[in-house]
């Protein structure tokens, strides 16, 4: 995998140049007593080139070169026991290193996974790591394509970097991955959430690729589950309510709480609610009918919505009170 692109002081490059260039003109002006330097260091800088500066994969073949400098140099300096010896830990440390380093190539979760550990904030390798999760681990494959979708953007802002291929399936895995856990949730407001959760991620892959496979039928699908799910109907009516309340068009507002109640007749968010708006619209008689259904189902509950809708100061007293006080 490609390393992120990232910024690199002034000095540093310089640095690197001059070295670069140094080493250069020595194996050049030494060409004829050590012929092997030459050879080797040239090989590795020219090997250096294209896709093996973006990938340890690749190295490999220029490296050929700097062993080439080792070799000859332990064979010319070292007595022939000593430089076998050193020939054979080297092998060994190589061979370790070897096993070691395959290891992390066992599947696509440890290989992204070590990516991330060794590079910079690496967006690719979270994206990958996040799609290659989805089907084992909802929660962590959210998370990681959220920190590549996060690194990318940050990059394209700060870095003026192209967008990368994937940015778009991000969103749209990521909606999968919503789904998924909605449709794990029997009901309340946690499935809700997730489910619009998975409408407005599929809306931003669309945003950024009207033509993203998927994306249409994810929001179709979360669409429906919500359409399916009486506690997400109850409190869709119940936010339009609201709205229609604090508008003022609180014969609206009752249509909308009637609504609530319809879709979930056991809630006693929605009765208490219900209650409230016709209390606004002047329909007191109506409105005790509603609390004291609410109380039935659930007095500590009644309490505590009520409580929390008005923005009183808690008291279980609250609810008797307010009902009370209806003339």
């Amino acid at each position: 995998m490609p390393y992120p692109v990232t910024t690199i002081d002034r000095g540093t490059v310089g640095g690197a140049i001059a070295l670069l260039v140094l080493i250069s003109f020595a194996a050049i002006a030494f060409r004829r007593s050590v012929p092997w330097l030459t050879a080797g260091w040239f090989w590795f800088v020219i090997a250096l080139t294209g896709a093996q500066s973006f990938a340890d994969r690749y190295s490999y073949f220029s490296y050929i070169g700097l062993s080439i400098i080792v070799a000859w140099a332990g064979a010319l300096l070292l007595p022939r026991a000593i430089a076998i010896g050193v020939a054979a830990i080297v092998v060994i440390a190589c061979a370790a290193g070897s096993f070691q380093q395959t290891s992390y190539w066992r599947n696509s979760e440890t290989l992204y996974a070590h990516t991330i550990e060794v590079t910079p904030p690496n967006a690719d390798a979270e994206y990958a790591l996040g799609a290659s999760q989805l089907s084992k681990n909802t929660d962590d494959a959210i998370e990681h394509l959220q920190r590549g979708i996060e690194l990318a953007a940050y990059s394209m802002r700060t870095n003026h970097t192209e967008r990368p291929s994937w940015f778009a399936q991000a969103h749209v895995d990521i909606a999968r991955a919503f789904i998924a856990k909605g449709e794990k949730e029997s009901s309340g407001a946690e499935r809700t959430n997730l489910l619009q959760g998975a409408i407005g991620a599929s809306r931003r892959a669309l945003a950024v690729d009207s033509k993203i496979g998927g994306a249409t039928e994810l929001i179709a699908r979360a669409e429906q589950l919500i359409a399916a799910d009486p506690h997400a109907q109850r409190d869709a009516h119940l936010n339009a309510g609201t709205m229609l309340s604090q508008q003022g068009r609180f014969p609206d507002a009752v249509a909308e709480f009637r609504k609530a109640v319809a879709a979930e007749p056991n809630s006693v968010d929605a009765h208490v609610y219900l209650a409230l708006g016709m209390l606004q619209a002047n329909m007191k008689d109506e409105a005790r009918n509603e609390f004291a259904a609410a109380k039935t189902l659930d007095a500590g509950a009644a309490n505590e919505v009520l409580t929390k809708a008005l923005q009183m100061p808690p008291s279980p007293a609250n609810f008797d009170g307010f009902v009370a006080r209806i003339r």
